[in-house]
């Protein structure tokens, strides 16, 4: 049995009307996997009018399921240029951070937690 908490969410839609929904929200709900960010570019290829062009981007997904969710159907090609996840042990790194540095932002840095009022 799934014990869960009622919450009131108003939305607003087109319009500036506003609704008011009620959404079971589990107890219990807690973060399920960890996020890597990737910061990306990328280049249309066969694509005159985008040509010296390059697109940066930011995503938690892998960046070929990223890029082609952007370019969807249109079956235009891409070359991806850069690709680099960042992940707290590359900017310690970076950084030349200390030991008790990196304890003290470990420490800081919390899953996030779930209201259960």
């Amino acid at each position: 049995m799934l014990s869960v908490n009622v919450k009131s969410v108003i939305l607003i839609t087109e319009g500036s009307s506003t609704q008011t929904v009620n959404m079971m929200m589990p107890k219990n709900l807690r973060q399920c996997s960890q996020i890597t960010p990737t910061i990306y570019t990328y280049e249309l290829v066969g694509v005159p009018s985008h040509e010296d062009l390059v697109k940066v981007g930011y995503t938690d997904q892998d960046v070929k399921t990223r890029v082609e969710k952007q370019l969807k159907t249109s079956c235009i090609k891409y070359c991806t240029l850069f690709s680099e996840s960042w992940i707290y042990e590359k900017l310690y790194k970076k950084y030349n951070l200390t030991k008790e540095e990196i304890a003290f932002i470990e420490s800081m840095v919390r899953p996030m937690e779930v209201d259960n009022e």
